[in-house]
């Protein structure tokens, strides 16, 4: 083949003299100058060039192999030889070996050669082959990194399902002994102001005016000790703004039962519950106040009514001789002692939420990047 032949031997040396049309598609460009170019990107093509009967055996069979010839073919042959050539001037390096589609189109390259021309040379099929292997190796090796990953992300979850097992143990023992503990502190605590409250009832005195203190029609008494107690009761109430009600009792003729000597109430002016009556008979579940009469004791259950949660404890009023004759009660709001253990169970309770929900958030997050990368390297 001979290139450019035509175009030096038949580009035009003088400009035709064009007439109006022709002088109206040129639109003032010179006309020899716009044939010039034009040869010279016609002479950019290959010829076949039939000069004489001599040539045109030879110039035929030139033609006719060019009519043969798969361009597309021929290009994916120079293209691959050239990365070939590449990789082997490289030293092998697999960085310069073909990847993905690139494989595919060799190894198809190479299945349509066996009738084509030129053949693929023998660097060709190296390349292809070194691609390939290399291209498995790679996948094994991604295979390997997906494997490893998935075992983190398991191993990621069960470390954080035993964190959150571990928090909501420790949330729930937290729970429990701080309950425990507000219980044994409101315990103590009234189970010194039963005892505190005793302190100032002389038993022998006590013993003796409720036996000598008549009942009046409106249930109550009009001896001054009467009123005298029932000051200090409200006094000793007055102390903790948690108690409900302080009342002094005796025990009833009846087995189990109780008797309501006073009680702070008398001069409560918004009392939430009426005043017992002097001397009113009670028959307690469980012999709970009875049990007062004879140690300072607190009720192991707490009461729970529109007015509140409350817990009540007894301290035994005694005489010159040691023994019980009567009770100091103290009816007392339990949810108080609540409050600070309630409040840090509540922060902790928000924080293991917080902590549950970034947690998921998380594996969410985490799940729908590794989906694209999935996704992107498919």
């Amino acid at each position: 083949m001979r290139i450019g032949d035509c175009a030096r031997h038949t580009a035009p040396k003088t400009a035709h003299t064009p007439d109006d049309n022709l002088r109206k598609t040129l639109n003032g460009r010179d006309l020899l100058a716009v044939a010039r170019d034009n040869w010279q990107a016609i002479a950019r093509h290959n010829w076949l060039f039939f000069k004489d009967d001599a040539d045109f055996e030879a110039s035929f069979q030139k033609l006719m192999a060019a009519v043969d010839t798969d361009l597309d073919y021929v290009r994916q042959h120079i293209r691959l030889l050239v990365q070939a050539r590449e990789w082997e001037a490289h030293g092998r390096d697999d960085s310069y070996l073909l990847t993905g589609a690139e494989i595919r189109d060799a190894e198809t390259f190479l299945a349509q050669s066996v009738n084509k021309q030129p053949r693929p040379t023998d660097l060709h099929a190296e390349y292809s082959v070194a691609s390939q292997k290399a291209e498995v190796k790679r996948q094994e090796h991604d295979r390997k990194l997906q494997r490893q990953a998935r075992n983190r992300l398991r191993l990621l979850i069960g470390l954080l399902a035993a964190a959150i097992l571990v928090i909501v143990g420790v949330f729930a023992w937290f729970a429990g002994f701080s309950n425990d503990a507000a219980y044994g502190f409101a315990t103590q605590h009234l189970s010194s102001l039963a005892e505190v409250a005793t302190r100032n009832i002389n038993g022998d005195d006590f013993a003796a005016w409720v036996r000598e203190a008549a009942r009046n029609p409106e249930r109550i008494t009009e001896d001054v000790r009467y009123w005298e107690q029932a000051e200090w009761l409200f006094q000793v109430k007055a102390s903790d703004p948690g108690i409900r009600e302080v009342y002094t009792y005796i025990p009833d003729d009846e087995p189990g039962a109780i008797r309501f000597v006073t009680s702070s109430l008398l001069l409560d002016e918004n009392p939430p519950l009426d005043p017992p009556d002097f001397l009113e008979s009670y028959a307690p579940p469980g012999r709970a106040q009875f049990i007062g009469l004879q140690e300072t004791h607190v009720l192991p259950d707490v009461v729970a009514d529109e007015y509140g949660i409350w817990f009540s404890g007894f301290s035994p009023i005694r005489n010159s001789r040691g023994q019980p004759v009567g009770a100091v009660g103290i009816d007392m709001r339990y949810d108080s002692y609540l409050r600070a253990p309630s409040l840090v169970l509540q922060v902790l309770q928000t924080l293991l939420v917080l902590t549950g929900a970034a947690v998921i958030i998380g594996l969410i997050v985490f799940g729908v990047i590794r989906i694209r990368r999935r996704r992107a390297g498919g």
